[in-house]
């Protein structure tokens, strides 16, 4: 799994859900961020959220919870 998070430039690389959640929570807390990782079928997905100050993700539009689960492949 490759999964970039976006933030005007600060960007950060993670391999894995744990890493990801670390880094959330090191980095972001409290901003709004891009995420962005590949599909099984080699598509990339672009996830607009706001980082929580727990390390929870927020969707920036909907306003709903995101899992990190979405982010294992």
């Amino acid at each position: 799994m490759s999964v970039t998070v976006k933030n005007f430039g600060d960007d950060s690389e993670c391999n894995n859900a744990a890493e990801l959640k670390m880094i959330l929570r090191s980095k972001y807390l409290n901003t709004s961020v891009s995420i962005v990782y590949r599909l099984p079928s080699g598509v990339d997905k672009i996830v607009l959220a706001d980082v929580q100050s727990d390390g929870s993700l927020i969707d920036t539009h909907r306003k709903t919870f995101i899992s990190l689960d979405i982010f294992n492949y």
